[in-house]
């Protein structure tokens, strides 16, 4: 059994800096963080949100076993970040299809659309995306034929891929319509299924 007064947090500072405005984890911050945080109690939620944003939870030199940072699937799909596996094994539970192989993006926390960076050559195959929509609890499950969307180029209209990433699509499609705001394809004929959590 784990004494959690004996246990301390190892945050990845930059990174926990850089997602505290993301979630209203209620721990006092002082002006100057500190690199370890003591600790009492806290319930296996709160962990959990605590391994998420990046701090590693060590007690008497054992790193705590995941089983006590455990939580819903509900939970693990309303929050989205991390969430891939967690929606595909819902779906796959509701007799839904769905593989590894799928793209998966959550509402966007700087806008209302989902964004994601899918592979250029998932345009020639039969290319499955799962949207969580995290505010109204929902996947929505798209499909899109192989060939049947293409890149943009000189000749063409089409989606439009990183600069910095040739081999990668920059897609954002929007929450309310499902276009994608880079293109303007409206990605709504797609939509094969919406499921709620």
């Amino acid at each position: 059994m784990y004494k959690w007064r004996d246990c301390i947090f190892l945050p990845d500072v930059k990174y926990f800096l850089s997602k505290l405005k993301v979630f209203s984890i209620v721990l006092k911050v002082f002006s100057d963080v500190m690199p370890v945080f003591k600790i009492r109690l806290y319930p296996s939620r709160e962990l959990f949100l605590l391994q998420l944003i990046g701090i590693t939870i060590f007690c008497d030199a054992a790193i705590v076993p995941n089983s006590l940072l455990s939580i819903d699937s509900k939970t693990k799909l309303k929050i989205g970040k991390n969430a891939k596996g967690e929606a595909i094994k819902y779906l796959n539970a509701k007799g839904i299809d769905v593989n590894n192989s799928a793209t998966y993006a959550y509402k966007n926390d700087q806008g209302d659309y989902f964004w994601a960076n899918p592979q250029v050559k998932l345009l020639q195959t039969d290319w499955t995306i799962v949207l969580n929509d995290t505010i109204s609890n929902k996947l929505i499950i798209m499909r899109i034929p192989a060939e049947t969307l293409e890149v943009k180029n000189q000749d063409s209209d089409g989606l439009k891929v990183r600069t910095d990433k040739p081999n990668m699509i920059d897609l954002r499609i929007t929450r309310e319509t499902y276009e994608e705001s880079n293109s303007g394809i409206d990605f709504s004929a797609y939509v094969e299924q919406i499921v709620k959590y």
